[in-house]
């Protein structure tokens, strides 16, 4: 009886709280927010690199797909949002048209719409390979726009940047994967050695498996060699 007694004291703050508590307001905001879509913690895809230097010359069009998310209501209509291009650094910009699709080309527009009935939306960004690419990278900056329908939601997820190539350029994993494992520093000439090495393989190979490769034979080579020198062979 007396631990009942105690628990009852325990609890009468508690109640008190809930008693003493307004109602909730309703969530009532005027606006529709947009956000892009970010790798969980790294964020490290807020810079992608695109290049074409690895594919065959017949390709022209390479697509980088993106995602968006909304802040607000859930609609019954689809509701189309805007993209814009800023500039980003000092390095020489995208032109629409030339190596990219523009936004508001038909082509790809028509999929730039949250869906009825969805908060969220996966959508292409269309690359062009411009012979001026073989000469220097260039950098897409895309920026979600304000129409009737959205507008920015948190300013650090606003913006995504694409560069994009038809040259040798650092790839997106070298500075984690490739470069804590065995790779080191980047460099044009390792990179060039790492698709010399495996050209004779028969297949195409992504940078992330071409490193893979590289990092195999050079870990199981020192193994080999080693067990090999054991054995006074």
């Amino acid at each position: 009886m007396k631990k009942m007694k105690k628990y009852i004291l325990w609890l009468l703050p508690v109640f008190g709280l809930f008693a003493c508590e307004d109602d909730m307001e309703v969530y009532n905001a005027s606006e529709n927010r947009l956000n892009f879509v970010y790798e969980p913690y790294t964020m490290s895809d807020t810079v992608i690199p695109r290049t074409f230097v690895y594919d065959v010359e017949t390709k022209v069009l390479d697509t980088v797909w993106l995602e968006v998310e909304t802040m607000g209501y859930i609609e019954n209509y689809d509701r189309p949002f805007t993209l814009e291009q800023v500039k980003k650094g000092e390095n020489e910009q995208a032109v629409a048209g030339k190596h990219y699709i523009a936004f508001d080309d038909p082509l790809v527009s028509a999929h730039y719409k949250i869906p009825a009935g969805k908060n969220e939306a996966r959508f292409p960004i269309v690359l062009k390979r411009d012979p001026s690419l073989k000469q220097q990278e260039v950098t897409l900056c895309i920026r979600i726009g304000h129409n009737e329908n959205f507008v920015s939601g948190y300013e650090v997820y606003q913006e995504k940047v694409i560069t994009i190539a038809d040259i040798l350029t650092q790839p997106r994993y070298w500075n984690t994967y490739a470069s804590y494992y065995f790779a080191g520093k980047y460099g044009k000439v390792k990179h060039q050695f790492m698709i010399d090495a495996t050209a004779d393989m028969g297949i195409k190979m992504t940078f992330f498996t071409r490193w893979w490769v590289i990092r195999i034979v050079l870990i199981w080579g020192r193994r080999i060699t080693g067990f090999i020198s054991s054995r006074g062979n």
